[in-house]
């Protein structure tokens, strides 16, 4: 199972104009997805460059507050001892608390998530959707 949407836009929250741009700045964070340093890190960057988009509303869905949270929690320490900071474009006070992805969410859910996650191939050929502006859908 990918993230649980098929529709992104760009340019992402953090300003990256193309697929390869997000991809490019995602493989640094590699490594901690690969230790699992939190059950939500996958999920949380995955949002965070490959954000999940609904040409309902014609906006990006920002990651919760609470999904950063707990991402930065179990792998800032972890980054401190290779020498590198929490990003400050990951700040977890710019996102929300509601309307953002990751909310509701219940232990088991979580659990169940992260067992399946795999962020999108962001390479995979891409379609216009055609109703938002910079929307575009992914296998």
């Amino acid at each position: 199972m990918d993230v649980p949407y098929n529709m992104t836009m760009m340019p992402n929250l953090l300003d990256h104009l193309s697929q390869e741009d997000a991809a490019q700045a995602m493989s640094q964070f590699n490594p901690l997805m690969k230790v699992q340093c939190s059950e939500d890190i996958k999920l949380f960057l995955c949002t965070l460059h490959v954000p999940l988009c609904t040409p309902v509303l014609n906006q990006i869905i920002q990651p919760c507050r609470h999904l950063c949270l707990s991402a930065r929690k179990g792998c800032e320490s972890l980054m401190l001892k290779f020498g590198f900071r929490w990003p400050e474009q990951m700040e977890c006070s710019r996102f929300p608390n509601s309307f953002c992805v990751g909310e509701n969410r219940s232990l088991s859910q979580s659990e169940e998530l992260m067992e399946n996650l795999e962020c999108p191939n962001i390479y995979a050929n891409l379609i216009q959707c055609g109703i938002c502006t910079g929307i575009e859908e992914f296998e």
